[in-house]
């Protein structure tokens, strides 16, 4: 399996000048660790607070998975740095088939404003682990007022 990347985010996440990120064992080291975000995000099908959790970062099969991972800078997306924030990810089978998936982020796009339906998706799949019930539902009210005139999409 290999992620390719713009040389900066090899640097900081994919084991360039800023370390190695073969054996994250705690938040701190995979949250910024492409090989584990990947490995997580296969595993588990997503990536939030419960795979930054210190006992996912070193379960077996993280650590085994993470290990089969490449990342490496892709000259294309590092000339196209920093107007263009990209990556490629690809998964080889035993049988030789190939799986390719491509995300092309514009930086421009990073500025637009997040919908806030999504925002509030986000901010709550993160964050309801840690809220009582009655804190959720009074920041739910308090959030519906202050983006009540923003657009619902």
């Amino acid at each position: 399996m290999a992620c390719d990347i713009f040389q900066s985010g090899y640097d900081i996440a994919g084991g360039g000048t800023f370390g190695s990120k073969d054996k994250p064992r705690t938040k701190e080291q995979a949250d910024y660790n492409l090989k584990y975000l990947i490995a997580a995000a296969l595993l588990d099908g997503q990536v939030g607070p419960a795979q930054l959790e210190p006992q996912r970062i070193q379960a077996a099969d993280a650590q085994a998975l993470l290990a089969r991972i490449d990342v490496r800078p892709d000259e294309a997306f590092s000339a196209r740095y920093p107007q263009e924030l990209n990556a490629r990810v690809t998964i080889r089978m035993k049988d030789e088939r190939q799986f390719v998936q491509e995300k092309l982020a514009l930086r421009a796009a990073l500025r637009t404003r997040c919908p806030g339906s999504a925002l509030w998706k986000n901010f709550t799949g993160s964050a309801r682990p840690m809220l009582t019930p009655s804190c959720a539902s009074g920041l739910s009210r308090r959030f519906k007022n202050s983006t009540a005139g923003l657009s619902p999409t």
